[in-house]
């Protein structure tokens, strides 16, 4: 499709394709593969922006990759996605995999970090893991569910919603990219 919305082409006739990104002229989707009602298995793969050169770069059959919590980003030739309640990579060339983070919710990756949900002190909390040498930080106790974007310096996020006294139970941040002195946009309900 055109930037002005026109010129609209199928590149894939499917209504299994979950999630999908664009990177590097090539599009990256999760797809769930349907053998019987009961038999399904979910994949990552790749294909031109035309819908040639279609290639399978992870296949797993107890796993959907497009599901709400278990996401895939892209960032410098790796996917990141969840499975196994553990965070793992694999590069987009070789198709090889590696386990990096034990118990971890991904939430994200933003400014050279991969923002996620882990163990502290017997509960969850926000880390965010340096993509360069893998070190961890922890960030905050409260846990952040999704990270809705970056742009100059500042990360819009869903979080707890903090006043109690008002009936919303998750709210919309901005803040830096420490995620210290958030400010709420707007509280919403969670049903």
């Amino acid at each position: 499709m055109s930037l002005d919305g026109k010129n609209d082409e199928c590149v894939k006739k499917t209504s299994d394709v979950d999630e999908f990104t664009i990177y590097e002229s090539r599009i990256y989707y999760s797809e769930t593969v349907w053998h019987t009602d009961e038999d399904t298995y979910g994949c990552l793969k790749s294909m031109d922006l035309d819908g040639g050169t279609q290639k399978t770069i992870v296949k797993d059959e107890s796993y959907s990759f497009g599901s709400e919590t278990n996401m895939f980003v892209i960032d410098s030739d790796y996917i990141y996605f969840k499975q196994d309640d553990s965070i793992y990579k694999v590069n987009i060339n070789s198709s090889e995999i590696s386990k990096i983070i034990d118990n971890a919710e991904l939430l994200g990756i933003a400014d050279g970090y991969l923002y996620y949900n882990g163990d502290y002190k017997g509960e969850f909390a926000l880390f965010k893991m340096n993509l360069k040498d893998n070190s961890k930080t922890f960030v905050r106790e409260d846990i952040i569910y999704e990270i809705l974007g970056t742009k100059d310096d500042n990360m819009l996020f869903v979080a707890n919603y903090k006043d109690k006294d008002e009936c919303y139970s998750d709210g919309i941040y901005i803040s830096g990219m420490d995620i210290k002195n958030e400010i709420c946009l707007g509280g919403y309900l969670v049903t």
